[in-house]
């Protein structure tokens, strides 16, 4: 085994995914405006697909936040009165906030 100070190093998710769109943009985009003839997979591909593709962490975090909203929403609004005080709506945005919390953060 080696030493802790020969281990080998990992980046991080967010660095890998700085590294990734580096050598996209190197290898994709170069090759386009040097070759107007590429038409590789990547050509294909659009900006905002390829971000998606590339930043997993985001797009992980945005899409667990979007199913936790709706349950959210539904426990703050659950037997509702039409009017209410302050104090209600604080206390039902509190529970709201909470389930958020532990539904949709995470290590993203």
């Amino acid at each position: 085994l080696a030493a802790p100070s020969q281990a080998r190093y990992l980046p991080t998710a967010s660095q890998w995914s700085t590294a990734c769109r580096a050598v996209v943009e190197r290898i994709f985009c170069a090759a386009g405006a040097d070759d107007t003839s590429y038409d590789g997979p990547a050509s294909r591909l659009s900006a905002t697909a390829l971000s998606k593709l590339l930043d997993a962490e985001m797009h992980f975090s945005a899409t667990r936040c979007a199913a936790a909203l709706p349950a959210a929403k539904e426990l703050y609004a659950r037997s509702l009165p039409p009017q209410y005080t302050r104090e209600e709506h604080n206390a039902r945005a509190a529970v709201a906030e909470e389930h958020l919390k532990k539904s949709a953060c995470g290590a993203a």
